[in-house]
Formats: C-alpha cells, sequence, structure tokens
C-alpha cells in the first residue's frame, strides 16, 4: 500500500512536497539525523547495551555506561574508524571497508576473540526471500490506509530530505517524481517478500556514499553480491564484530569525506571494466549522455545529467 500510494502520488503532485523543505530544515535534518545515528552506534563500540528515546537519552545512558565500557570492544571500534580514516586517505578508490571487514572476520575467527566478550553478529539465515502476495482481507483496508498514509509521509520526508543533501554534496540535480516511482517500487519489492515497509536512510546512503557506490553498474553488482552473500556466504559473517558494524555506521554518517573515499566493489569493478583497454567509449559502463565527456561511473546524476567531478580519486578518463 505505501509502494502504490507512492507511485499514484507522483501523478498527483505529491513530489512537489520536496520544494517545501528549506536549506535551514535540510541542513537540520542531515546534522540531527548523523548526530543520532552515532548516537545509537555508540553503545556497541563501547560494548554495552543499547537503550531507547531521543538523543539525548541515548547520549545520557552512554555516557552512563562508560564504566560499564569493554575494553576489547572498544579497542576494535576504535581501531576500526582509525583504519578507515587512514585507509581512505592513503587508497582512494579502492574497497578498503570490505577490506577491514573480511580481515576483522579473519582475525576473530583465528584468535576466536569472541570468547573475550566482543559481540558478533552470529547466526544469519541462507537462502532468499519467498516471493508473493500478502493476505490481505478486506475488512483490513481501512485500518491499514491511515498507517500507510503516514508511513508514506515519513518515508518520502526522509528519502528526499537525504537526496537533496548527498545532491547539494556532490552537485547534481534530483527529479522528486523519480524519487518517488523509486520509493513506490521499493515498497512493493518489499511487500512481495513480506517486509516493512522501506526509505532512503541517512546510514546506509552515507555508507554507501562513502564507498562511492552511486551508478547503475555499483546498484547491479550489490545486488548480485547481497544475493550470493544470502545464499552462500552469510555463514561467514558469524564472527562479524558489532563494534566494526558501529564503526562503519558512525565513520559513514559524521566523517566521510567528499573527494577521498574509499571505494565499494560495484565502484571498484565499474571504474576497471570502464577503464579496460578493449572497451568502447561509446558504451561506457557509466552510462554518459551523449555529448558528455566520459568519466568514471559516478558521471551520471539521479536526473541523468553528466556530473563534472570525478569519484573516489579515481582519475578523469
Amino acid at each position: 500500500m505505501v509502494g502504490l500510494i507512492s507511485i499514484g502520488g507522483r501523478y498527483i503532485g505529491l513530489a512537489n512536497a520536496a520544494y517545501f523543505i528549506s536549506d535551514p530544515v535540510l541542513l537540520g535534518f542531515k546534522t540531527g539525523a548523523a548526530l543520532y545515528i552515532a548516537s545509537t552506534q555508540l553503545p556497541k563500540l563501547l560494548g554495552v547495551e543499547g537503550a531507547t528515546g531521543n538523543f539525548f537519552e541515548r547520549i545520557g545512558h552512554v555516557i552512563g555506561s562508560l564504566p560499564e565500557a569493554h575494553l576489547p570492544s572498544l579497542l576494535f571500534g576504535l581501531g576500526a574508524i582509525a583504519l578507515f580514516i587512514v585507509f581512505q586517505r592513503s587508497f582512494p578508490g579502492h574497497p578498503i571497508t570490505l577490506v577491514v571487514v573480511v580481515a576483522v572476520v579473519a582475525l576473530m575467527s583465528v584468535f576466536h576473540l569472541a570468547a573475550t566478550g566482543i559481540k558478533v553478529v552470529g547466526d544469519l539465515p541462507l537462502g532468499l526471500p519467498e516471493i508473493g502476495f500478502p493476505e490481505i482481507h478486506f475488512a483490513d483496508i481501512s485500518e491499514l490506509v491511515p498507517v500507510a498514509l503516514a508511513c508514506f509521509l515519513l518515508a518520502y520526508g526522509e528519502a528526499i530530505s537525504v537526496a537533496r543533501s548527498f545532491a547539494q554534496k556532490h552537485g547534481y540535480d534530483i527529479n522528486p517524481q523519480q524519487e518517488l516511482t523509486a520509493l513506490g517500487a521499493a515498497n512493493i519489492a518489499t511487500g512481495m517478500t513480506h517486509g516493512f515497509p522501506v526509505a532512503g536512510g541517512m546510514s546506509q546512503t552515507a555508507v554507501n556514499d562513502m564507498g562511492g557506490a552511486s551508478s547503475p553498474a555499483a546498484l547491479i553488482v550489490t545486488s548480485v553480491a547481497i544475493a550470493l552473500t544470502l545464499i552462500f556466504f552469510a555463514q561467514f559473517c558469524h564472527n562479524l564484530p558489532e563494534p566494526v558494524l558501529g564503526a562503519i555506521c558512525v565513520d559513514g554518517s559524521v566523517t566521510s569525506d567528499t573527494h577521498r573515499r574509499s571505494a565499494s566493489v560495484a565502484q571498484y569493478l565499474a571504474h576497471r571494466v570502464y577503464n579496460y583497454p578493449a572497451w568502447n567509449d561509446r558504451g561506457s559502463i557509466s552510462g554518459t549522455s551523449a555529448g558528455a565527456a566520459p568519466c568514471s561511473s559516478r558521471c551520471i546524476g539521479h536526473a541523468g545529467r553528466p556530473r563534472i567531478e570525478t569519484a573516489c580519486g579515481l582519475p578523469r578518463t
């Protein structure tokens, strides 16, 4: 229902709500979201239990929990953040996040560091979700409509705010109508797999931006990687420590740099494929528009406009 409202809203002008979000509100949202996300991840870094509530309540809980901080967890989290910062500046354009995560999982497995009390992700279910229509009874529609409308307003408000934040950061335009369609398609697909309503989130977007995953090629490669992970490789994530997950979110939300950040595997592969010597520049993986100079796979903005900057420190070709 959220997906249908989103797609239908494109044709009745709901996308115009994006133009009523002023820059000060957008800046406040971006700053508040970054602080709130950091507050949710700090307990993981400290190895303590999290808390519910607003930002101030969470920060108060973190401060009160400092005497109970788990030293190995704190060292792992701070070490991960330090590695992200150093490697992003030393090796821009490479999948640093993946390298760090694989190294940490290997370290946890070889030395059995979970025995020290560091919390790990644990067992993850293998396989893809079943696809099918959810069971909906006519009597439920009247109760679901107000909830679906509320979910839509929150989802679109957050998604368009995040989209505008990163559009301003990188200097490209967004298409609110297209954002509505994408939000609707994502929610319909999620509903078909029996999931909850979804939206574009600041933390996930910041992590993707930190990795440079912003092209159609990145989307395809990332989707395939997620599917393969769910089918075959989820078991290898058992020893992934939660402090490192918290470090990824904190680093992506607060300390990501516009011009010097690590590339995702998708971005890295897209760049390598594009620069393959035998590749024809007319059909580049970047999908540049006619008349635009070819460059790395971040060349296209959300509205199909060619970008003018290079991504992740990758050289313009």
